[in-house]
């Protein structure tokens, strides 16, 4: 056991678990994994006799956020999570509803419960699931609202832009370029795939 938690060569991981040193008197020791159809997540605080198992059939999301959540009360933190709150509440309507009327029900909770304690990774990472899920046309939807959202991050633009050329349509990633350049005239990224797109046309 001991040789199973000591971490080798200066890599923050030991025989299948990662170990990991939060102060001189805490250390946590964690491993997740999944397939299609579960996802799972184990936490040890060996100084605080504290640990946390998550199983879930699902794949669609990581569980990493509900363990820590878990640790936090049982170390007495109450306060509100609003990252873990936005991110199960929007995916839960995502999952529930099409995507039409997913889109105005999430417009509808954000304004509601305040948009400063929103954040924009939490749309893009569902615009990803679904992208893998083989929902593409979903996921433009998703991360179109989260431009909506947050109009002047170019990078939003960006990953819109991607998911426009995976369906094929080169104007609309054209024009996710152009408006992400527009707010970021040094983003070389969008300067130089819009470079490629023109040459392709």
């Amino acid at each position: 056991m001991e040789k199973m938690l000591t971490p080798e060569n200066d890599h923050p991981a030991g025989l299948g678990f990662q170990v990991e040193k939060i102060d001189s008197m805490t250390t946590l020791i964690f491993h997740a994994g999944g397939d299609p159809g579960f996802r799972t997540e184990f936490i040890l605080i060996p100084e605080k006799e504290q640990g946390v198992v998550v199983m879930t059939n699902a794949w669609e999301h990581q569980v990493q956020p509900l363990a820590v959540k878990v640790l936090d009360l049982m170390a007495g933190n109450n306060e509100t999570d609003w990252f873990t709150f936005y991110y199960g509440s929007t995916w839960k309507i995502i999952r529930e509803y099409s995507i039409e009327v997913a889109i105005t029900k999430i417009k509808e909770f954000v304004i509601k419960n305040g948009f400063d304690n929103f954040h924009p990774s939490i749309l893009n990472q569902h615009g990803s699931l679904l992208q893998d899920l083989g929902r593409t046309a979903d996921a433009v939807r998703i991360k179109a609202l989260n431009i909506e959202f947050y109009p002047k991050i170019f990078q939003l633009y960006n990953i819109l832009a991607e998911l426009y050329i995976d369906l094929g349509d080169t104007l609309n990633a054209k024009l996710c370029y152009e408006q992400s350049i527009a707010i970021e005239p040094e983003n070389n990224i969008s300067v130089e795939r819009l470079k490629i797109l023109d040459l392709k046309d």
